[in-house]
């Protein structure tokens, strides 16, 4: 049997829940990361390291949001 029939045989497998909390608190120290190379690379902050460092404190917020608000 070769490998592409043995993986289209395979059973499919259920996709895991994934929050949205969880998908905002992985994504929001990426765009802070990007706002930061822009930074290091022009050394002043350029309008799309500033773009880069509002979505990333605005994807922070809400995922310290919703973090808390599952919490209660």
């Amino acid at each position: 049997m070769n490998l592409v029939a043995a993986i289209l045989h395979q059973p499919a497998q259920p996709m895991p829940n994934i929050d949205a909390k969880l998908i905002f608190a992985v994504v929001s120290p990426l765009f802070l990361l990007l706002a930061a190379a822009q930074w290091w690379r022009g050394g002043k902050l350029r309008p799309s390291g500033r773009a880069w460092l509002r979505v990333g404190l605005i994807f922070g917020a809400v995922a310290v949001w919703l973090w808390w608000s599952a919490r209660t």
